[in-house]
This record gives C-alpha cells, structure tokens and sequence, in this order.
C-alpha cells in the first residue's frame, strides 16, 4: 500500500500480506509506504512480510529511502497515529555487505503517536557466526513523537551479529532514535531482544544533532555476546544523547558471551562517545545485569543524576545499589 502526497488518509482493519521471494538488493521492498501525508492514521491492520535483508544506501541516510526494505516506512508526515497493529516481518534472505531489515521506520515527521502495536520480527537466514541488523522500530528526526505501550519481539536468537577479535557486529535493537529529535517520550513499552553479538533494547543517539527524550516505565530484557571494545556492547538503554531522563523501567541483560572484566556489558548506559554535552537524569529503574559489573555506566565528561535505583550487577562478585554505578561526574546517591 502506497500513500503518497494525500491528507486525512485512514488505512483501518486490514490484513497484509507481503511476499518478496528474491533477494532485488537495490530495489524496494515495504508493505506499507506513506509520505509527505499529514492527519494519516493507521490503526487495528496485520501486516505478515516475509522479505530480504538489503544493504542500507548511507548516502541518504536519514530518509526511508536509504532503507530498501521495512514492514512500514513513513516519512514527512504530520500528525501521524499508528495505533493498534501487528507488524509480523521475517528475513529469509540477504544481500549486501551490511544485511538489514527494519519492522517499522518512520524519519522527518512530527507529531506522532505510536502505540499499542504489537511487532514481531525475526531474521531466519542469518548464519551463526554471521551478522545482520534488524529494527523494530527505527526513528530519525521526528519531534514531538509519543512511542507507547508497544510490544517488540526481535528474535535474532541463533544469529545476527557475533564478536570477533573483541569487535562486535550485528544489531537487534528494539526501538532506535537518531537525532535531532526533541519532545520524545518512549513509555511502557514491553522490548524483547535475542541475538549472538551487541545488542539493545533502546539505543538513542545525537550523532547527526541535538536529541532531548524522556524514557520511563519500561519493561526490557535484552540478550547478547559483549565484548571489549564499546561497540560490542550489550545494554538495556544505551542514551548518547543531548539530555535524557531515564525513570521507572525494570531492566534485566544478559551477556551470553560470559563474564570477563572488560567486556561491555550493562543495564542503562552511554558508552560510546558523541560529541556535545551529555545531561541524564537517571532514577527510579530496577536494573539486572547478568555477566557484568556496572548496571549503571556513564562515560566520565557528562552530568546529570544517578538516584534511588534498584541495581545488581552479576560479575565476578555481585555488586548492589551505588557500588554497581560508574559515572565518575555524575551525582551518584540513594541507591540500593
């Protein structure tokens, strides 16, 4: 379905299904398209996808069009609700040196509300040893955007990235956000996410501009191999952005890869470095971590809180409340 320089578009109550059975790297592939549409709202539809994973086209990233492949992909579009849908999306093939598949990519929009969907996805072509990267929920340069109340099922569980030599590759993130983007609320949201490399529930970051968000109530359970190296990273919430607030989300992360003491490998972070100021407001969450020392790890330089926390941290020895924070220049206090 195309939706394209149109208003007041609703699309309600439909079922989808979506085959491409050939890998096409350069040609697109999305169940649902919408752009440059205002006051659309796309609400209780199925859509079952089953396409190939394609190689990203960098030199248009932050459009949709730098993604050959999505489940639904909309762009420059105000006032956009997508409520009420189930997004199932499978990779069963891959081309391309960077294999990628989004669940649902939305970029240079405003005033969106994204909620109660349910979003299933799941790369089946990816080897061991191999890697991909998929999305469920891709976000660039939307302000104003309320993602809520979702339900995000990624399953790259025997495959989809792996550590080599310290470096990770491979992603399956469950929501991601590229700034700029401000006036952004990620609330209620039940993530789930298995791969064999770095992964992330939440990953924010204000690599292109600035980016403000507030992320709470959340429910995350990531699994994944870390690694030495801050991209081998496997986090719940991994905020680089301008200024965030992180409250009330019950976090539990696996490192499958093992214990060692430098592997990176946390509840709540901001490990690799962006440039700016950095300022978080961290309190509130409850934070497991399997197979690493910090639930909590903010890169010395930035500012901001860490309070009233509920962290474990399973390293070597198990570490609670304060003593399982690194954040040399944060305030640190009140957690148990």
């Amino acid at each position: 379905i195309d939706i394209e320089n149109t208003e007041n578009t609703h699309l309600i109550n439909n079922t989808i299904i979506y085959n491409c059975n050939y890998t096409n790297p350069t040609k697109f592939n999305y169940g649902i398209k919408a752009k440059n549409t205002p006051n659309m709202i796309i609400r209780n539809n199925k859509l079952n996808a089953t396409v190939p994973l394609k190689t990203v086209n960098w030199a248009l990233s932050g459009s949709i069009d730098a993604d050959y492949v999505a489940g639904v992909a909309i762009e420059n579009c105000t006032s956009v609700n997508f409520i009420g849908n189930t997004l199932n999306v499978i990779g069963d093939r891959r081309a391309g040196d960077y294999p990628t598949l989004d669940a649902f990519i939305i970029a240079n929009s405003v005033n969106a509300v994204i909620e109660d969907n349910i979003i299933n996805e799941n790369d089946i072509v990816t080897a061991e040893n191999q890697y991909s990267y998929i999305y469920g929920i891709d976000v660039y340069s939307c302000d104003n955007i309320h993602i809520n109340n979702n339900t995000v099922n990624m399953n790259g569980n025997r495959s989809g990235g792996h550590i080599e030599g310290g470096n990770g590759t491979g992603a399956a993130y469950c929501i991601q956000l590229s700034g700029n983007h401000s006036n952004v609320i990620v609330s209620n949201n039940k993530l789930t996410t298995k791969n064999q490399g770095p992964n992330l529930g939440i990953y924010s970051q204000n690599y292109h501009a600035t980016s403000y968000l507030k992320i709470y109530g959340n429910t995350i359970d990531v699994s994944g191999k870390a690694g030495s190296d801050p991209w081998s990273l496997v986090s719940g919430i991994e905020v680089q952005d301008t200024e965030a607030e992180i409250s009330g989300n019950t976090i539990t992360v696996n490192n499958t890869a093992g214990y060692h003491a430098n592997y990176c490998a946390y509840g709540i972070s901001y490990s690799q470095a962006t440039a700016g100021n950095h300022y978080y407001n961290i309190h509130n969450n409850n934070v497991t971590v399997v197979n690493g020392d910090w639930a909590v790890y903010i890169l010395n330089g930035s500012t901001g809180f860490v309070t009233f926390n509920d962290l474990e941290a399973r390293g070597i020895t198990t570490k609670y409340g304060d003593n399982a924070v690194y954040a040399p220049s944060l305030f640190v206090g009140g957690n148990c």
